[in-house]
């Protein structure tokens, strides 16, 4: 703050900024000509010097995990301006999920890095494989309730990922690989599996929990499984009472078709966690009975559609004992039976988290549980 004529003074150079780069001091305040660093032993009178800052630029580190990024790639960015992360990343057999900041690939998807970032990023690429895998600690069966085909395309199986064999609904075996038990399906021309209310697949022969893990959407067209296109009650009953089912599959569909996912996981009571449900537009019956009586699940994927339709919601969480949280953003709920009986059975106490301006829910098993806690999303 002061300097004496005869000793001068050194300027500081342990100087921060979030998100900029200290460039030195400067004797205007457009930073021009050269930057000093001291004031001379013979220098005298007051002084006043300007810090130049320029953005700073931070590293970006992208785990491709065996994957290949074909375009689009960053290795870096300027604080004020950010990036955006490539989506034109390929592997062999894999769909890509997303670039995630942990290696656990919990929490969002990061697709950009804002322009208010700060540091060094490192993100790590989402794979999942191109067909439909389930595996378990011991032997298992798969088969048709009917030992017949229900879809309208081709499902071919494998254990080996490999070899693969057309299926006609016939029991497959599973076979040992790497330590577990495996089945892999998968499918093309596709765009219902069950497709009737009377069908549905058997788990048989589980001694073990089954995970089921990818995308279901690989069950209709493994090869592009983001161009295809769900018919009506295309995974109806699917899953219905595989009580031994630990792990669901991923449903990624953002279009949905009418009774798509009715009673998908009906009375899978071993079912620990949901699959995220990521639609914003509801179709008729989409959701109806889709997780009644799964009674390991504690949390229901979170709910952002904002206008429900006919049947949406009906018996979704009906009898999931342990469910003691559930976030719902919908702000229209007028439709026929959109959310009858939808948390019947739940747990006594739990969390609600609501629209902050809907306030048109009732209490009870159509509405929101007797006994929760009421708290408004964001808030």
């Amino acid at each position: 703050t002061s300097y004496t004529y005869g000793v001068g003074a050194t300027l500081p150079t342990d100087v921060t900024r979030s998100g900029y780069e200290f460039d030195g001091w400067f004797d205007n305040e457009g930073c021009t000509g050269t930057a000093v660093t001291t004031i001379s032993n013979t220098d005298s009178g007051n002084k006043a010097f300007y810090a130049k800052w320029i953005p700073a630029n931070y590293t970006v580190t992208l785990n491709v995990n065996e994957g290949t990024i074909n375009s689009g790639n960053v290795t870096s960015y300027t604080y004020g301006v950010g990036a955006t992360l490539p989506t034109d990343v390929t592997r062999e057999d894999h769909i890509f999920g997303g670039w995630y900041a942990n290696q656990e690939y919990t929490g969002t998807a990061v697709t950009s890095i804002s322009n208010t970032d700060t540091g060094n990023k490192t993100f790590y690429a989402k794979w999942a494989p191109k067909y439909l895998a389930f595996e378990s600690a011991s032997s298992f069966s798969i088969r048709t309730h009917n030992n017949s085909k229900d879809w309208d395309g081709t499902l071919e199986y494998s254990t080996d990922a490999s070899t693969w064999t057309i299926w006609n609904g016939t029991e497959i075996a599973s076979a040992l690989s790497g330590g577990n038990h495996v089945i892999y399906i998968r499918g093309t021309g596709n765009t219902h599996i069950t497709g009737n209310i009377a069908n549905y697949w058997v788990l048989g022969d589980a001694a073990s929990n089954v995970e089921c893990k990818g995308d279901i959407r690989t069950l209709l067209d493994y090869a592009n499984p983001d161009a295809t296109v769900m018919g009506e009650r295309c995974f109806i009953n699917m899953f219905m009472n595989w009580n031994k089912l630990l792990t669901a599959p991923a449903l990624p569909a953002t279009t949905l078709a009418n009774a798509c996912y009715h009673s998908m996981f009906y009375g899978c009571s071993g079912l620990t966690t949901a699959p995220e449900l990521p639609a914003t537009i509801l179709t008729n019956f989409c959701y109806y009975d889709m997780f009644h009586g799964c009674s390991s699940l504690t949390t229901a994927p979170a709910l952002p559609a904002t206008t429900l339709a006919s049947n949406c919601y009906y018996g979704m969480f009906n009898g999931c004992t342990n469910l003691n949280s559930i976030t719902c953003l919908a702000t229209d709920i007028s439709a026929a039976s959109a959310t009858s009986s939808w948390v019947y059975g739940v747990a006594a106490e739990g969390t609600f988290t609501k629209a902050p301006s809907m306030t048109g829910w009732g209490d009870g098993s159509s509405g929101i549980p007797a006994g929760w806690t009421v708290q408004n999303y964001g808030e």
